[in-house]
């Protein structure tokens, strides 16, 4: 076995794993584990698919990068967020007057 098919087999596993788990609810498909179980296996399996000049490494960076995409968008602080708890710092930032009765 060639060290690429070794990258292609773990990556493959990798990618295995996350889908039966998704599958079996035992994680959400937003959840930390899945995406870090996608990210990694795409990216062997591209680095494999690479080390054996094959094409279908395009693919494998493609889902890899979905993967990064969606685990900076879970480990990032929102932005609404942050400014959600700028405004309520500073008080009532509603201007607009109540008539009196």
């Amino acid at each position: 076995m060639t060290g690429a098919q070794i990258l292609q087999l773990a990556g493959s596993i990798l990618l295995l794993v996350a889908f039966l788990l998704a599958q079996s609810s035992s994680i959400a498909t937003a959840s930390l584990s899945y995406l870090i179980l996608n990210w990694i296996g795409s990216g062997l399996l591209a680095g494999g698919l690479a080390l054996a000049m094959q094409i279908g490494f395009v693919l494998e960076v493609i889902w890899s990068a979905a993967s990064l995409i969606g685990l900076v968008r879970v480990l990032a602080p929102r932005r609404h967020s942050m400014r959600d708890h700028q405004f309520s710092l500073k008080g009532n930032t509603n201007t607009e007057r109540k008539p009196s009765c």
